[in-house]
């Protein structure tokens, strides 16, 4: 009962790297956690492996970082913007 305690215990502090590593490359960080705890291995390979996101300034969807254009609206994005409410400010 107590090795099964500490078990999960480890699980979910491990859930924490994939999750990090998913954060920083925008995304979800509740989501990234419940994947690592789920299928660590997995997660920690696939979060390092996919490629960091932003929203585009105009349209909002979902981007690869280095995109220059938004290939859902077309507009040329501002650098160095995370997302559309920093626009605004």
């Amino acid at each position: 009962m107590q090795q099964d305690l500490v078990s999960l215990l480890g699980a979910a502090i491990l859930a924490f790297i994939p999750a990090i590593i998913a954060k920083e490359k925008g995304r979800s960080f509740g989501l990234w956690w419940l994947y690592g705890f789920l299928l660590f291995i997995v997660a920690l390979i696939h979060s390092i492996l996919m490629k960091p996101i932003k929203q585009c300034a105009y349209c909002g969807k979902d981007i690869h970082k280095e995109y220059t254009l938004c290939p859902y609206c077309g507009k040329r994005q501002p650098y160095n913007l995370n997302r559309k409410d920093e626009l605004i400010g």
